[in-house]
């Protein structure tokens, strides 16, 4: 299996690195339909599949785009969120954000998947990407609450699965600065899949899981181990299994030493 190149979230890293969607889209749909294919062989049942699964590794490649955020609600690395960028940005009722009506829901996500899939690899002017950024912030947790819904099902058709690409790339971008995104992400591995989903769409949720416990594992790796640990449906753990040790060469640790590392979480873990 392909390592991926993932978000570098050391502690000194700000927002603002994005991945090589096109790439990854191509990638994706490819090993969707491999794990779709072995989830049909195992145990002869979608029926064993209760919360989570996974078994396959995909690729994806970085993006990154620098810079600093002026006095507008713009983002990158070296950068720092200001208030207008997180959940402040939208107007408040009883102390919560205003939920996004249906047709901003679709522009948002229409945005978000603009952004991951199509910006970030084809322009290289670094204040575009982030204004493009500042503008899925100003949703605040409104959008951030969209994106745990969705992902907390598996996706219906092909579209959802390239807008859900997106979703889980602007988790991981947001987790850097949003500690509320951990327990977002907690969320969403733990929500329950249907069985009777269908094999290929189980297989893109079940890869969305995986990579998100990436992109938690950068962030907060005590939390990512406890929620790998919760995780009992085989196919899931192996998958986020190969995520967690990503994570720890991602973090600069050699081959080996990351190996030493996880076989302390996974005995019997070979890489």
């Amino acid at each position: 299996m392909k390592m991926r190149n993932k978000l570098n979230t050391k502690n000194n890293s700000q927002p603002g690195q994005v991945p090589n969607s096109e790439k990854a889209t191509a990638i994706r749909i490819a090993a969707i339909l491999v794990l779709s294919t072995i989830l049909g062989l195992i145990a002869g049942s979608l029926h064993l599949l209760d919360q989570n699964s996974a078994s396959i590794e995909t690729t994806r490649s970085i993006e990154t785009a620098s810079g600093h955020v002026n006095s507008t609600p713009q983002t990158n690395s070296s950068a720092r969120i200001d208030s207008h960028t997180d959940s402040q940005a939208l107007p408040k009722i009883s102390g919560r954000s205003l939920k996004l009506t249906t047709a901003q829901e679709n522009v948002f996500v229409a945005e978000l998947t603009s952004v991951f899939t199509d910006l970030i690899i084809h322009t290289i002017d670094r204040d575009a990407i982030r204004i493009a950024l500042s503008n899925l912030n100003r949703r605040g947790r409104a959008g951030v609450d969209l994106i745990k819904k969705e992902l907390s099902r598996a996706p219906t058709n092909e579209t959802e699965i390239r807008q859900r690409l997106g979703m889980v790339d602007y988790l991981k971008y947001r987790i850097r600065w949003d500690e509320q995104v951990q327990e977002d992400i907690s969320s969403i591995i733990r929500s329950p899949l249907q069985p009777e989903t269908s094999k290929k769409y189980l297989a893109a949720a079940i890869m969305d899981r995986a990579e998100l416990l990436n992109g938690l594992a950068h962030a907060n790796q005590d939390l990512a181990v406890k929620l790998f640990k919760e995780i009992h449906n085989p196919l899931l753990r192996k998958m986020a299994s190969h995520e967690l040790f990503y994570s720890f060469i991602e973090k600069g640790l050699p081959r080996e030493i990351a190996l030493q590392e996880i076989q302390k979480i996974i005995p019997g873990f070979r890489g």
